[in-house]
């Protein structure tokens, strides 16, 4: 349901936080993935034109079955979290894709740790139903837990986990 197109400077300017947190972390000889890239990779794009390379993995639209062969320096993931029916599946799958150090990059809208209804009435995510789980601070934590990552950092939505 959503129209990323690579040429859209407004969506451009939304993704460029977690197009700057991996130029901060890695240089262009680092390889990346673009987990759940969507119909218009927009970070993919940024990335390649500052001379990144990056593989694009998508369900739909770039369903590379060799992913389980190749292993990366970083994954990124952006507005696709809230989209996993199996949460801890796809995570636990990202994670054996990065490599030992790997960083995983994430964006979604994130919701206080105790919400209350009114909130959550507010909360636009919800209304796309292709949106099935939402996340918490609280629960970035437990799956930085469970999956043994090193490093948790959150702001501004983007949430950064060190392999």
């Amino acid at each position: 349901m959503h129209n990323n197109d690579v040429k859209d400077l407004r969506y451009q300017r939304f993704v460029s936080p977690v197009v700057h947190q991996i130029r901060q972390h890695f240089d262009n000889d680092a390889v990346g993935l673009d987990f759940g890239a969507g119909s218009g990779p927009v970070i993919s794009k940024l990335l390649k034109d500052a001379g990144y390379y990056l593989d694009l993995y998508d369900p739909y639209y770039f369903p590379d079955k060799d992913l389980e062969r190749q292993y990366y320096d970083y994954v990124v993931c952006c507005e696709t979290m809230e989209h996993f029916y199996q949460p801890m599946k796809e995570f636990r799958w990202i994670k054996e894709l990065l490599k030992d150090g790997g960083i995983f990059f994430g964006k979604t809208k994130m919701i206080p740790d105790n919400i209350d209804a009114a909130y959550f009435d507010g909360f636009g995510y919800k209304n796309d139903p292709t949106h099935v789980v939402f996340y918490t601070e609280k629960t970035m934590h437990k799956i930085m837990e469970i999956l043994d990552l090193s490093e948790f950092y959150l702001s501004e939505g983007i949430i950064i986990l060190k392999k």
